[in-house]
């Protein structure tokens, strides 16, 4: 639940671990050594949300290439610039930040960046759009739905 706070199966998980008769149990010795055998993948640090020289640049290309009206090429701009320049996590963000709809934020999230669902919500800027201002405004149990 730590690595993917943001999922859907950890937010279930939370919840199960709230029942009373999982509360009273136990850990199992023997799990616990399988579990300790297995070779799990090291955790990356959390991506910073303070962009470089050359992702600074294309941030401010693409904002003049959307007062200049060319909305198509800023977009074309932050894309590159996410697949090329090794910042993904701040590129998505600028351009989620101009999607006309939640549904195309999402979409250009994991478009580029597939692991997003890892960040914290709390390490992202607090101007990063409609995505990250839903998150954090909307009780957990809302995105979840009710069993």
């Amino acid at each position: 639940m730590a690595r993917y706070p943001n999922h859907y199966y950890s937010g279930q998980a939370s919840q199960r671990l709230l029942d009373p008769e999982l509360v009273e149990t136990t850990e199992s010795a023997a799990v616990r050594a399988f579990l300790s055998s297995l070779p799990w993948p090291p955790r990356r640090p959390p991506e910073s949300f303070e962009p470089a020289p050359a992702a600074r640049a294309r941030i401010e290309r693409a904002r003049l290439l959307s007062t200049a009206g060319l909305g198509d090429l800023c977009e074309r701009e932050l894309r590159f610039g996410a697949s090329a320049d090794g910042q993904p996590q701040i590129l998505a963000f600028h351009l989620a930040q101009e999607a006309e709809s939640p549904f195309r934020a999402l979409h250009i999230m994991k478009s580029l960046v597939p692991d997003y669902i890892s960040m914290p919500i709390e390490s992202a800027p607090p101007s990063s759009g409609g995505l990250c201002s839903l998150c954090r405004t909307v009780p957990r149990s809302r995105c979840t739905p009710s069993s």
